[in-house]
């Protein structure tokens, strides 16, 4: 097992599901409305990414 392999596992042991899911119903996929900036875009897809990662473990 690599040491990101070994990471990751950890991680999974240490975050319920159940606050994955909850992160999930926070930061939703979603279109971004015409009015945000480009900051608010590129803010909300780090947001996004955070719940992707978490749900790929």
């Amino acid at each position: 097992m690599t040491p990101t392999e070994e990471l990751k596992a950890t991680l999974k042991d240490l975050i319920p599901q159940e606050a994955i899911e909850i992160l999930d119903r926070f930061f939703p996929e979603r279109t971004p409305p015409l009015c945000d900036s480009i900051d608010q875009i590129r803010y909300a897809s780090g947001q996004r990414s955070v719940v992707r990662f978490l749900r790929e473990l």
